[in-house]
C-alpha cells in the first residue's frame, strides 16, 4: 500500500511542478517557431531561385504581349481602312453594278431583234420558193409551209417581246445612280417602243394566219385549174372538178367575210376575195358550157373547147391577182419590209450602243486591296 504524503508536503511540491510545465511549454513553442522559421527560409530560398530564372520568362511574356498588341492594332487599323475605302468607293461600285445590268439587258434585247430579223430572212426565202410553183398539186404544200412559218414567226415575236419586257422590269428594279438618270430613261423608252413594235408585228402575223386558214390550202397558189384534167377530154370529170372548186371557193368566201382586216391588209384581203369570186364565176361558166349538148356542126368548136376558152380568159385576169398576192406574202416575211417596222428604233438603238460603249471605256474600276502579309498568314491558319 503506497504511503500517503502529508498535505504540507503536497503543497510544497506544486510550485516545482508548475515551473517544470512552463519550461516544457516554452520549449515546445521554441521548437514550433523554429520549424516555422525554417519553412519560411526554405520558401524564400525557392523564391530566390525562381527570381534567378524568371527574368527571361518575363521578357518573353512582355514581348508576346507587345506583338499581340501590335497585331490587334494593325488588324483594327486595316479593318478601319478597308471599311473607309469600301464606303468611299460605294458610289463607283453602284455605278458599275448598274452599268452591268443596263448594258447586258440592252444588248440582250438588241440580239432578240436581230434574231427575229434573221428569222424573217429564212421565212422569206422559203415563201419565195413556194410562190414560184405553179402546179395545182403544190398549192396545199405551199399553204402548210406558210402556216408553219407564221407559227414560228409568231413564237419568235412573243419570245423577243417577253425578253424585252423582262429587261425593262429588271432595269426598273435596279437602283439608278443620279448621273445615269437620262441614260436610264432612254433605255426604258427604247424598251417601250420595242414592245410596241413587237405587239404590232404579232397582231399582223396573227391576222395573216387567220387570213391564210380562211382562204384554205387549195387556193394558196391562185391556180385556176388542173391542166392534166383537160387532157383527158372527159366532160363529166371536169364538171365534177369545178363543182368541187365552186363549193370550196364559196366556203372560203364565207369565212373571209367573217374577218375584219387591219388597214395594211385591206388591199391583199380584197385581192384574195376577188380571186375567189373569179373562181366561182369561172366554175359556173365552165359547168354551164360543159352541161350543154354538143353542136352538130363539126366546124364549130366543141363544148370542151368553149369551156377551155373561158379558162384562158380567166387566167389573164387571175395573173394580176396572183402577182399582187405573191408580192403581199413576200412583203410579210421580207427582212427589208419588217426592218422598216424597226426603223424608228434603229436611231435610238445606235445612239444607246455608242453611249454605253463610251461609258464602259471611261468608267472607273474599284481597286483591289490586299491584307498585309503577316495578317494574311494569320487568317490562313
Amino acid at each position: 500500500m503506497p504511503a500517503v504524503l502529508p498535505q504540507a508536503t503536497l503543497l510544497q511540491s506544486l510550485p516545482a511542478r508548475a515551473s517544470i510545465g512552463r519550461s516544457l511549454s516554452k520549449r515546445a513553442r521554441i521548437k514550433t517557431d523554429y520549424s516555422h522559421t525554417r519553412m519560411l527560409a526554405e520558401s524564400y530560398k525557392d523564391y530566390l531561385r525562381f527570381l534567378e530564372k524568371s527574368p527571361r520568362l518575363q521578357i518573353f511574356q512582355k514581348v508576346l504581349v507587345i506583338i499581340i498588341g501590335l497585331m490587334l492594332i494593325a488588324g483594327g487599323g486595316s479593318t478601319a481602312l478597308f471599311y473607309w475605302r469600301y464606303q468611299k468607293e460605294q458610289p463607283i461600285r453602284l455605278e458599275n453594278s448598274y452599268l452591268e445590268i443596263a448594258g447586258s439587258g440592252f444588248f440582250s434585247a438588241q440580239q432578240s431583234v436581230n434574231d427575229l430579223l434573221a428569222g424573217f430572212q429564212v421565212a422569206g426565202t422559203k415563201t419565195d420558193i413556194v410562190n414560184d410553183l405553179k402546179e395545182a398539186s403544190a398549192s396545199s404544200s405551199g399553204f402548210f409551209v406558210l402556216a408553219d412559218q407564221l407559227d414560228r414567226t409568231i413564237a419568235s415575236i412573243e419570245s423577243a417581246g417577253e425578253n424585252v419586257s423582262f429587261q425593262k422590269n429588271q432595269l426598273r428594279q435596279t437602283q439608278t445612280p443620279s448621273r445615269f438618270t437620262d441614260l436610264n430613261n432612254r433605255l426604258l423608252s427604247f424598251y417601250d417602243k420595242s414592245i410596241g413594235v413587237f405587239d404590232s408585228l404579232k397582231s399582223r402575223h396573227q391576222f395573216a394566219k387567220e387570213f391564210l386558214l380562211s382562204a384554205g390550202p387549195n387556193f394558196y397558189l391562185q391556180v385556176l385549174s388542173d391542166e392534166a384534167l383537160w387532157q383527158t377530154g372527159k366532160n363529166e370529170e371536169i364538171i365534177a372538178y369545178f363543182e368541187n372548186i365552186k363549193t370550196e371557193a364559196n366556203d372560203s368566201l364565207r369565212k373571209l367575210s367573217e374577218l375584219e382586216p387591219p388597214e395594211d391588209f385591206k388591199g391583199q384581203f380584197q385581192t384574195q376575195v376577188s380571186y375567189m369570186e373569179l373562181l366561182v364565176k369561172m366554175a359556173d361558166n365552165i359547168i354551164s358550157i360543159l352541161s350543154q349538148q354538143e353542136d352538130l356542126n363539126v366546124e364549130n368548136a366543141t363544148q370542151l373547147e368553149k369551156a377551155y376558152q373561158v379558162l384562158i380568159g380567166a387566167r389573164r385576169e387571175n395573173e394580176i391577182f396572183r402577182e399582187e398576192l405573191i408580192s403581199a406574202r413576200s412583203e410579210l416575211f421580207s427582212p427589208e419590209g419588217n426592218l422598216l417596222q424597226f426603223g424608228p428604233l434603229r436611231i435610238d438603238e445606235n445612239t444607246l450602243t455608242s453611249d454605253l460603249e463610251n461609258i464602259n471605256i471611261q468608267r472607273k474600276q474599284v481597286k483591289t486591296y490586299k491584307l498585309p502579309v503577316f495578317l494574311q498568314k494569320l487568317t490562313t491558319h
